[in-house]
């Protein structure tokens, strides 16, 4: 597993992971973590630093005061993605804070510059939370019936932007 889906596949199941200033890391919680994942996380160390500490190069200061943009380490286009994220969510019916937490998934997705999406990013995705591209034999092996897991990341050969 290279380092970039190492990270999504541990954020994904709510683990988080920080550098420190030491050159070591924070994984939170630890409770959650298997033998493989401390395998991973041991062999991937150097290059999960080097990737936590880069930082997004940022632009001219706008509606949020500057402290507060330190605070967050966001840049205008990433505050304004995280905004159109969890508009999406919102709008596929799930709640404040879980659409925080798919619009964090999506835009540490984007930042990896991961191949993967959500269904409710999709076109595809129907009202009923059905899949139109499988209803339709766009999708390979699924049936077409299909009612898939709206908030995974994943690669999908039916995937159509909105």
């Amino acid at each position: 597993m290279e380092t970039p889906a190492l990270l999504l596949h541990l954020f994904g199941r709510g683990i988080t992971v920080s550098p420190l200033p030491d050159g070591n890391l924070l994984v939170k919680p630890a409770a959650r973590l298997t033998d493989t994942d401390r395998d991973a996380i041991r062999a991937h160390k150097p290059a999960l630093v080097d990737l936590l500490q880069r930082r997004s190069p940022t632009t001219a200061p706008g509606a949020l005061p500057a402290e507060i943009r330190a605070l967050i380490g966001l840049d205008d286009a990433e505050i304004e993605r995280i905004g159109r994220y969890i508009e999406q969510a919102r709008r596929h019916g799930f709640g404040l804070d879980d659409a925080e937490a798919l619009a964090d998934r999506l835009l540490l997705r984007d930042r990896l510059g991961a191949d993967v999406r959500m269904c409710i990013e999709c076109r595809h995705l129907e009202r009923s939370g059905r899949c139109a591209a499988a209803r339709s034999g766009r999708v390979v092996g699924a049936g077409r019936e299909l009612q898939p897991v709206r908030a995974e990341l994943h690669r999908c050969a039916g995937f159509a932007e909105r």
